[in-house]
């Protein structure tokens, strides 16, 4: 009988559950990924245990073997099912006695809400969490992604929005994490408990001006950014946009990066990509 520990995965097949599967050592833990199909090519290639079950109801999901850790993060953009999600996942975690929950929530900036309904139910997701005596927990805070920038409306914002925004006087850096970098962290606290339990945990790799976006994407790509048009977003994700225009992220870049030395830079994680591979 194997003496490893289990962490459940929960949203397995999405960016921040891939990384962490990809970080989390299988030496000292088994991985169990929560699926909503485990027939799917998609989930099969995760490589580990699969659990099929869905989130609103996730007794399934902890049933079958003893749980030690479970891995939260909630991407459905409909704030009424994310929280849903959440606090059934919450309680799921209580009732079955998991030890250590690792919820991956978001840098607010400072504040308490950001007027963005499907990021603010994340700080109710929070209290519920945090409101469990039993469970010891520690919560993520990552910045933007920098896989973000493979949305061109997004991408667009650096020598539009952005630029202007710091022309402005308003906070004239964007800090940047790469998704790959989450699962990493989650891996680091799964691994060294003890130091995390009860910790909010921000997580930057990179802090960089628009001009300096637009150096480091001209090298590394050899492609100029030029976009003159202001990007417009979908309604309600232009809201969450438009906050992060007006309010820097809190977490401290040089200190996140003391703390994880793997985080990378904007520049090391471009190269990487297929935008660098098409120079």
């Amino acid at each position: 009988m194997s003496d490893k520990r289990t962490i459940l995965v929960i949203t397995a097949t999405g960016k921040q559950g891939g990384a962490a599967i990809k970080a989390i050592d299988q030496t000292k833990f088994k991985i169990l990924a929560a699926v909503r199909d485990a027939s799917s090519d998609t989930a099969k290639s995760l490589g580990v245990d699969l659990v099929q079950g869905e989130l609103d109801q996730p007794d399934s999901l902890f049933q079958n073997e003893p749980i030690y850790g479970l891995f939260l993060n909630l991407g459905s953009p409909n704030p009424v099912e994310q929280k849903q999600h959440g606090i059934a996942l919450i309680d799921a975690a209580v009732k079955y006695r998991v030890k250590h929950v690792v919820f991956s929530s978001l840098d607010f900036c400072g504040n308490e809400t950001t007027g963005a309904s499907f990021l603010d139910v994340k700080r109710e997701v929070e209290a519920h969490l945090k409101a469990q005596s039993s469970l010891r927990w520690t919560i993520l805070r990552p910045v933007g992604f920098m896989e973000n920038f493979y949305w061109p409306l997004y991408l667009n914002q650096v020598t539009t929005t952005w630029k202007d925004s710091a022309a402005a006087g308003k906070h004239p850096t964007h800090k940047l994490i790469a998704v790959e970098d989450i699962g990493k962290v989650a891996a680091e606290v799964f691994a060294d408990p003890e130091q995390y339990y009860g910790k909010e945990v921000g997580i930057a790799g990179d802090e960089l001006r628009p001009d300096e976006i637009v150096e480091i994407w001209k090298k590394v790509t050899g492609q100029t950014l030029q976009a003159k048009e202001t990007p417009v977003f979908p309604p309600g994700i232009d809201i969450a946009f438009q906050y992060f225009i007006d309010n820097g992220f809190e977490t401290d870049v040089q200190a996140a990066k003391k703390d994880f030395p793997f985080l990378q830079s904007f520049e090391s994680w471009l190269k990487k990509t297929p935008f660098a591979h098409a120079a």
